[in-house]
């Protein structure tokens, strides 16, 4: 029934971004302008701005993915499409914005590989003396990687562990055997 009232439409684009005019000529003759928002492009709704984009980069320095979805959602935020954050989340922002992850390690802190070359074992052995009570480990959660703190008392006791122990010098003979 519209297509009875109207005579013809055309479509002009304003100098203003985003916006056009519809001229509508009626079959009376008159005629009608009406000026119309373009609507954004789906990319452009659902990025996050610049200002949440360094918000995120902030909270990154000293929190977890998960904290700080968590820490969003606490305030009520929503993520571009409405929903909750989630680490997965969290993660897909940092990565398309190259935040860096956290260093959560302290200065003082040693890896289980480190450990493993300091005393010239391997990183299964590390494990058990962790698992087993011999040395303190700090994780921030599942996933995460296991840093140590090794006191001049703690290492002179491993050392000894070490030199003492004749399981680590027969798998020091095996592997030596198996590298030839």
């Amino acid at each position: 029934m519209l297509r009875l009232l109207i005579k013809d439409v055309t479509v002009e684009k304003t100098l203003e971004p985003k916006q056009i005019i519809l001229h509508i000529c009626w079959q009376g003759g008159a005629i009608e302008d009406i000026h119309c928002d373009i609507p954004m492009r789906i990319q452009d709704r659902i990025r996050y701005k610049d200002e949440f984009v360094s918000k995120i980069r902030i909270l990154a320095e000293k929190h977890t993915n998960a904290q700080i979805a968590e820490l969003l959602n606490q305030e009520g935020l929503k993520s571009s499409k409405g929903k909750r954050f989630t680490p997965s989340t969290i993660s897909w922002i940092g990565y398309r914005h190259r935040i860096p992850r956290p260093q959560l390690k302290q200065p003082n802190e040693l890896t289980v590989k480190e450990i493993a070359a300091k005393f010239e074992v391997s990183t299964h052995v590390v494990y058990y003396w962790i698992g087993n009570g011999y040395l303190e480990a700090r994780q921030i959660q599942k996933g995460y990687p296991l840093w140590i703190t090794l006191t001049s008392s703690k290492e002179v006791e491993l050392r000894e562990k070490v030199a003492t122990s004749y399981k680590l010098k027969q798998d020091d003979l095996q592997h030596s055997e198996r590298s030839r």
